[in-house]
């Protein structure tokens, strides 16, 4: 069974005991390991995206995130870079995923950021 199994039987919300994609990276031993990776991670403005933009930033990783606001993200952004300094990147992408233009646009821009 997983090391994280008993921590998930009572969710109480934010604030409760479950590990943070962080500590799950940092527990697997993984810290640090992925400073030649790319991840592109949607909706990074709010939820699991924001924490999951956090551990992969922190490990020093290139992240490229999409968002369908682009101050909303950034002020995600300027939090994480402020908070944890890394050798880490971060770039945004203007994607809607409601909309198949927008998903165009942003895979085109994701191309030329990884070019």
């Amino acid at each position: 069974m997983s090391r994280y199994a008993d921590v998930h039987v009572s969710t109480n919300g934010p604030g409760d005991a479950r590990p943070t994609a962080l500590q799950i990276i940092e527990d697997e031993g993984s810290t640090g390991r992925l400073t030649d990776k790319i991840f592109l991670i949607t909706g990074v403005s709010s939820g699991i995206g924001i924490e999951t933009l956090r551990a992969f930033y922190a490990n020093g990783a290139y992240v490229i995130g999409t968002v369908r606001d682009m101050e909303k993200g950034r002020r995600v952004i300027e939090e994480i870079e402020r908070s944890n300094p890394s050798q880490g990147k971060i770039d945004l992408v203007l994607m809607d995923q409601t909309s198949l233009e927008s998903v165009r646009a942003g895979a085109t821009n994701v191309k030329k950021l990884t070019n």
